[in-house]
């Protein structure tokens, strides 16, 4: 699902401003594979891989990330409330 979302982000933000419709964005995507979209994205079902994402942000100095859900929003929400949000506001395990 990430690949399909978000491989845009791949060429680069140079390549994005200039591409004028979603059929160009869909040629200069074509032959990003799924291994880049996951150097890019944090994916998986890991929080620590995720933990290790957000705080790569909020190390350098940002107060806002945003973070999307992608899938199930559902199971989502929950590693948010039960793994992720405890992670990143006590800098621990859950647990």
């Amino acid at each position: 699902m990430a690949h399909e979302r978000f491989r845009f982000a791949a060429p680069g933000w140079r390549v994005q401003a200039e591409l004028p419709n979603p059929s160009n964005f869909e040629a200069a995507t074509a032959a990003v594979r799924e291994d880049d979209v996951a150097e890019l994205v944090s994916c998986g079902p890991d929080p620590d891989r995720h933990v290790q994402a957000i705080r790569q942000w909020t190390d350098a100095g940002f107060d806002h990330v945003a973070i999307v859900a992608v899938g199930d929003p559902d199971r989502f929400f929950q590693a948010w409330e039960r793994e992720l949000r405890p992670r990143l506001t006590t800098g621990r395990s859950p647990g």
